[in-house]
């Protein structure tokens, strides 16, 4: 993990400024950003309808609450940390349900690279997962994690911002996990954008030969330079979220 993360130090460079604006999609990066030395806080609740998994003991399906307060901090130019704690709720149709603290994470963002116009746009990103949710329970996978991955985004025709992400997450004992994703989001107004997005991944999760995918639709509405709340839902795949329903709600301070 040492070594990966120095190589992903080596690849980042300098890049140009941004608006200060929260990122849309949650599968890929986006290049938007708070104000230098500025604070974003938001609370990202999701509601998911579980199936039953490979590997899990008297695995059954589930209902999940997950109630996910997070921070994004720009302290350099082209640097973005953040960190988020959630909270878990589970409810199986079979057993005792279990709530608590799930895993939580740190990161950062790095705006790499963007043309003069402000597109396209590379965004290199690192993230750790901390073991602090409890994998007995259900409200954490167990183990830590470290996830590297790069969006390339960039705009079409004015309105159409188009966004793929490679991500690869190394896990401490469980087999490490490769995925790529891509968000379509077409702003309507400077207040609403519809998005589209969708990921797959190598993770073997349940029995089938195909691989893990995840879907979802959404609008995203932005009344000023403040706050915005963006609502998706969305079905899976051969993984572990069958249905999932989300709303996120930021404000930049």
């Amino acid at each position: 993990m040492k070594r990966s993360f120095v190589i992903v130090l080596a690849m980042m460079w300098v890049g140009g400024t941004v608006m200060a604006e929260q990122s849309r999609p949650q599968f890929t990066k986006e290049n938007r950003f708070p104000d230098l030395e500025q604070v974003e806080l938001g609370t990202i609740v999701q509601h998911n309808e579980l199936g039953e998994r490979k590997g899990v003991l008297d695995s059954s399906d589930a209902n999940e609450l997950v109630v996910e307060p997070f921070v994004r901090y720009r302290a350099f130019e082209n640097v973005t940390f953040l960190a988020s704690l959630p909270y878990v709720d589970v409810d199986p149709d079979m057993g005792e349900g279990a709530s608590g603290l799930g895993d939580a994470s740190v990161g950062l963002e790095w705006h790499a690279y963007e043309n003069i116009s402000g597109y396209p746009y590379i965004i290199p990103h690192v993230t750790g997962v901390l073991d602090t949710g409890d994998e007995k329970d259900g409200t954490g996978l167990g183990e830590s994690r470290f996830k590297f991955g790069v969006t390339l985004g960039t705009v079409r025709w004015d309105d159409w911002s188009i966004n793929g992400d490679v991500s690869y997450t190394f896990f401490d004992d469980s087999e490490n996990i490769l995925s790529g994703a891509l968000s379509l989001l077409w702003s309507v107004s400077e207040d609403f954008s519809w998005l589209v997005e969708g990921i797959v991944t190598d993770e073997d999760v349940v029995d089938s030969a195909d691989a893990p995918a995840f879907g979802q639709f959404g609008l995203s509405y932005h009344p000023d330079g403040r706050f915005q709340f963006t609502a998706t839902g969305g079905a899976g795949k051969n993984q572990r979220r069958d249905v999932s329903a989300t709303l996120k709600m930021s404000y930049n301070l």
